[in-house]
């Protein structure tokens, strides 16, 4: 039997028929509402930065800084930790390379920052600042131990922030950090 629509939009008793809302719709509704002032003041921090900036090159840097932008605002805090050292390594990677160091190149972060900083191909601030996103990020890509500094919790205990707190200090620095190796000849 075919079912009947209710073109007036009320039931039986004239009440107004209420759509059900799919749980997942009504939880990233509720999210959203949430959110919003937080992802405005990301979004307004991304722009104060950079504002319109185009850019060029290979697809992998392209599609990272481009995502970086886009992940501070919608994912939020938790992007930061794989998307904007990827670009920064990637920019010492190309770097290196474009010295004839390949092989150093290929090491990675931690051997390109001692090489860079022995050999003085790159101003120190940069590489104190690249070295602690790296030490910052490892706990989330390698297993360390507990007592590792830079883990999330050894840090939480130091800095005495809420993780969401930490976590988005974190976003903006490495953010700041990335918009800095773009604009930057090494």
């Amino acid at each position: 039997m075919p079912k009947l629509k209710n073109a007036s939009g009320k039931d039986m008793f004239g009440h107004p028929v209420r759509k059900r809302v799919d749980r997942h719709e009504r939880a990233l509704a509720k999210m959203d509402k949430a959110t919003f002032q937080a992802r405005a003041a990301r979004l307004k921090f991304v722009d104060s930065m950079l504002g319109d900036t185009w850019m060029a090159g290979s697809l992998e840097p392209v599609f990272v800084f481009q995502r970086s932008q886009l992940g501070l605002y919608q994912c939020g805090i938790h992007f930061y930790n794989y998307a904007y050292p990827a670009f920064i390594e990637r920019v010492f990677h190309n770097f290196m390379v474009s010295k004839g160091l390949e092989k150093e190149a290929n090491r990675g972060a931690q051997a390109t920052i001692k090489y860079c900083r022995k050999h003085q191909l790159v101003n120190e601030f940069l590489l104190e600042k690249f070295d602690r996103l790296r030490q910052i990020r490892n706990p989330f890509v390698h297993n360390k131990p507990f007592d590792y500094p830079f883990t999330l919790s050894q840090r939480l205990v130091l800095e005495q922030l809420p993780p969401d707190d930490l976590l988005e200090k974190d976003a903006k620095e490495a953010l700041s950090l990335m918009y800095t190796f773009l604009f930057t000849r090494l």
